[in-house]
């Protein structure tokens, strides 16, 4: 995981990054699917490697990202660590700082059920994940850790990749298979079997869980 601060807007199209400063935070076994891979027509490549989204939770300095190759999501405290020296990987440009953290607390957040985890949003104490391989978005509750799966949205549609909670609770996630954006309203999610519990998201209730035809 890296971190870049460029210290100030350089203007549009500018590479000069002499002010800027990275973090590299090393160690945590990260691996991603199909790392470089391609598939050729004859005429145009095709970059087979799966995406590895993270995000921020801002309030609790959180960041949340995902472990493709290894079925995983962590997370990393961004307040913790401290520098240590130059990283193993070379340095790519001239900077003000270029240095290794050592010290920092990471934990692991989901380590089951997933097969090849792509995109991530959280909101509060929601994280949703979705499942390039079969088209799920997976809920979870990371209240505590390992993280709680609360519900499952079976899309049935493998390809999917990033996902983002928008306003009013609406789920939005975008599929590199069938090259389309796609807007879940809340009214309309049926959730699969699961333990009994209810999801709440952005004030709105969901239940009940398990349902077998409507919800």
């Amino acid at each position: 995981i890296v971190r870049y601060d460029f210290a100030q807007d350089h203007g549009p199209g500018n590479d000069d990054h002499d002010d800027g400063r990275i973090r590299r935070f090393p160690d945590m076994g990260l691996s991603s699917i199909n790392d470089g891979d391609t598939v050729s027509d004859g005429n145009n490549s095709v970059n087979l490697e799966f995406v590895n989204h993270l995000v921020l939770d801002a309030d609790k300095k959180w960041l949340y990202f995902v472990d493709a190759g290894n079925r995983r999501i962590l997370r990393l405290d961004i307040t913790t660590g401290t520098t240590n020296g130059t990283p193993s990987f070379p340095q790519q440009e001239q900077l003000a700082e270029y240095q290794k953290m050592i010290g920092f607390v990471w934990e692991e957040v989901v380590i089951t059920g997933l097969v090849q985890p792509a995109g991530i949003d959280i909101i509060e104490d929601k994280l949703v994940v979705t499942d390039h391989s079969n088209g799920d978005i997976v809920f979870y509750d990371v209240n505590s850790i390992p993280a709680l799966e609360i519900g499952r949205i079976q899309t049935n549609e493998p390809g999917i990749m990033g996902a983002v909670i928008g306003p009013n609770g609406k789920l939005w996630y975008a599929n590199a298979n069938l090259n389309k954006v796609v807007k879940i309203e809340p009214s309309t999610v049926i959730i699969s079997d699961v333990e009994e519990s209810q999801f709440v998201l952005n004030g709105n209730r969901i239940f009940p869980n398990p349902v077998l035809n409507t919800l």
